[in-house]
């Protein structure tokens, strides 16, 4: 519901070129140097706690603007909730789309959301927002979208699936994760396999690159792509031998996606390879590293589709 921005000691003048580690973080807010600041103190940041994530920040309230400058953007709206956060847990900004408002010193003091400030305003027609993290990978590029209000049409594939949200304010963009096939194509060669044992419920989230499945489907891609699991590092690297396997395999991933678990209405979501085919660079490596964004969930709490999904999902 909230805007959690990277503060100045998220690169601090000791990092390695600094000015780059603010482009790669998105820009830097300090909070110091705003004449609009109303500073509240550090609190956890509750994003993602269910992943075991645990960061705090410095919460305060302050003037939130959309564009490149205040003559040339959106609206402007005053005393928003802003958390200035370090961490490299999340290593960009995070811009919440919730209409909830945000609880700060009591139950009675609560802060509208950017969303529900816009609506308020008459700047918007509802509370609704269309998003997809956009696909860099394809042949033209396709670039990420965000609509407050309604939605573009025409990144839009009809379908009859109607999606309720869930009661949990905090995994509200709940949805049923009815298969996972993969299919490669090697010359005439083509080859299918179903990668989730069965349905589970699972949120769909940006705040994060990975797809949280339950073991069993991890392992069911360990053994289709040849993955192996760093259990130091928590990760699945990709070294180059394998990757190019991988890329020959022409591989794409469906995603079928339904309201619920139960039988009803689905729809497909195709994912290339080139979704998955990601790297980590400084400061989380050395140097720049692929790796495939599959996570092993804990629990049912855990399963997540992250932004990888979102590259080619239009929600």
């Amino acid at each position: 519901q909230q805007i959690w921005a990277v503060s100045p000691d998220g690169c601090p003048n000791g990092t390695s070129q600094p000015m780059s580690c603010s482009q790669a973080r998105g820009g830097v807010f300090d909070p110091a140097r705003s004449g609009s600041w109303k500073a509240f103190g550090n609190y956890t940041m509750d994003l993602d706690v269910n992943l075991g994530y645990d960061d705090s920040a410095s919460l305060g309230l302050d003037t939130v603007a959309l564009g490149f400058t205040d003559v040339i953007g959106g609206p402007t709206i005053h005393s928003q909730v802003v958390s200035a956060f370090a961490p490299y847990d999340f290593y960009l900004g995070v811009f919440g789309l919730g209409h909830q408002g945000t609880n700060i010193s009591n139950f009675t003091d609560v802060h509208p959301s950017f969303l529900t400030a816009m609506r308020n305003e008459n700047l918007i027609p509802s509370l609704s927002w269309a998003y997809t993290a956009g696909a860099p990978y394809q042949s033209k590029g396709f670039f990420g979208s965000l609509t407050f209000g309604g939605y573009d049409g025409s990144r839009l594939i009809q379908n009859n699936v109607s999606m309720s949200l869930a009661s949990d304010a905090t995994r509200d963009l709940v949805v049923g994760l009815n298969s996972i096939v993969s299919t490669s194509t090697n010359h005439s060669n083509t080859q299918q396999r179903s990668l989730l044992p069965s349905p589970i419920l699972t949120f769909i989230d940006s705040t994060l690159p990975y797809i949280y499945l339950p073991y069993e489907a991890c392992e069911r891609f360990e053994s289709t792509l040849g993955l192996s699991w760093n259990e130091d590092e928590q990760m699945y690297w990709v070294n180059d031998t394998l990757h190019e396997s991988l890329i020959s395999s022409n591989l794409t991933f469906t995603f079928s996606i339904g309201d619920t678990t139960a039988k009803g209405p689905t729809v497909e979501v195709v994912l290339p390879y080139a979704s998955f085919d990601l790297e980590v660079k400084y400061p989380f490596e050395n140097k720049s590293t692929r790796y495939f964004p599959l996570q092993q969930a804990v629990n049912e709490s855990q399963y997540t589709l992250g932004r990888t999904f979102l590259q080619e999902a239009f929600v």
